[in-house]
């Protein structure tokens, strides 16, 4: 039987732009990534809230929420699950207009998709850390770098804090 909790959500977004590949991007230090050394580097902060679901189905743990206009996605639906036996193994899809499936998996490289209206892409995601503490602290912590085919990297720094629903 699933099991449905109305849940309160919370993105952090960090997302650091760097003209330097995928492979370049990974070698580097944190600093360099952060500050400019390793290529040219901007910046973008977000945080969004919404209300969400948080349920328990067939061994996984789903977070499933509707984004809004603060995540530039709006109407589309996001679900990020795990097996509950492997918090580390997270994945995210996105329904909608853009339709995403990632894998999140701490010091592994995925071949994952993005679809748009005009064509779909592959996109490697290289993760550098998976910090799955929904069971206890409430959050899930992603620390990956995205590259679309050669193109400069995209490191992401991503919190989803969830708390119950106030009624």
């Amino acid at each position: 039987m699933e099991n449905i909790e109305k849940v309160m959500i919370n993105i952090i977004s960090d997302r650091i732009d760097n003209t330097e590949p995928l492979m370049n991007a990974l070698n580097e230090p944190e600093d360099s990534l952060l500050n400019g050394k390793s290529g040219e580097v901007t910046t973008e902060h977000t945080e969004v809230f919404s209300e969400g679901e948080l349920s328990r189905r067939d061994g996984r743990v789903i977070l499933r929420y509707e984004e809004n206009e603060g995540s530039g996605m709006e109407g589309a639906v996001t679900e990020i699950s795990y097996p509950e036996d492997n918090p580390g193994f997270v994945t995210m899809e996105r329904g909608g207009a853009f339709l995403t499936s990632f894998v999140f998996e701490n010091g592994k490289r995925h071949i994952c998709v993005y679809n748009t209206p005009i064509m779909a892409f592959e996109i490697c995601i290289a993760t550098k850390e998976v910090v799955n503490r929904l069971d206890s602290e409430g959050y899930i912590f992603l620390d990956y770098v995205l590259e679309l085919r050669g193109a400069g990297a995209e490191r992401n720094k991503i919190r989803i804090s969830v708390r119950p629903l106030e009624a």
